[in-house]
């Protein structure tokens, strides 16, 4: 059997800023996706970190303050296994059965220095994230949440606390996967700031800024 490859560091950053991203066991890139049965062309996008500065004053955090949240080394827990069936059962797209199968599917060829984010009201689970650290850059794997909790944007609180951590390291970029001008529902992933979003131009090597990406694609349409 070959030796693990860890994909960490310097070699994590270099792959995430060639629109590279971590499907289960797996490094890939892609232009296209498939959904609501029809084929989509994609982008991948980051956030530049060092010009964020209000995430502790954003009104999810504040919504959110009187939850625990705790950062360690990635592990999975019976109580995340439960909370996840719970989510599962009230998703409307696809997605793997067992968080072990969304994160570790597949021959265990890589490895990734991975970490969880847990949030508790009191002792109650009630929302996971999942993300892989490199030396310059995080990038978001898993959120999930239970669905009665639905009003405090859970998923979106996680992608802040992701973003937290990474500033809190000095980091410069989080990435937060793909979206596709043909399918809304990634449209949250400019989220917090679409000022501070870049997208990659895989034709071109170069990640352009989101606003004017988005100009450039409204005016091809017109």
């Amino acid at each position: 059997m070959a030796e693990p490859i860890l994909i960490a560091g310097d070699l994590l950053d270099e792959l995430l800023s060639k629109g590279f991203y971590r499907m289960q066991q797996n490094m890939f890139t892609t232009s296209i996706t498939f959904a609501n049965n029809e084929y989509m062309e994609v982008f991948w996008l980051r956030t530049i970190l060092p010009s964020l500065t209000d995430i502790y004053s954003h009104k999810i955090y504040k919504l959110n303050k009187g939850f625990k949240v705790s950062i360690s080394p990635a592990a999975i827990t019976a109580q995340m296994d439960e909370l996840y069936e719970i989510y599962f059962k009230h998703i409307d797209f696809d997605a793997s059965d067992t968080i072990y199968n969304y994160l570790h599917a597949g021959e265990h060829i890589l490895q990734f220095d991975s970490y969880k984010i847990e949030v508790w009201d009191g002792e109650t689970l009630i929302a996971v994230g999942f993300f892989d650290k490199g030396n310059k850059a995080v990038t978001g794997i898993l959120n999930f949440y239970h669905p009665e909790y639905k009003k405090y944007s859970l998923g979106k609180y996680l992608m802040l606390l992701k973003m937290q951590f990474a500033i809190s390291c000095q980091m410069d970029y989080y990435y937060t996967g793909y979206l596709s001008p043909d399918y809304p529902k990634f449209d949250y992933k400019v989220f917090p700031d679409p000022d501070l979003i870049e997208v990659f131009i895989p034709e071109l090597n170069v990640w352009v800024p989101y606003r004017d990406w988005k100009d450039n694609l409204n005016s091809t349409q017109l």
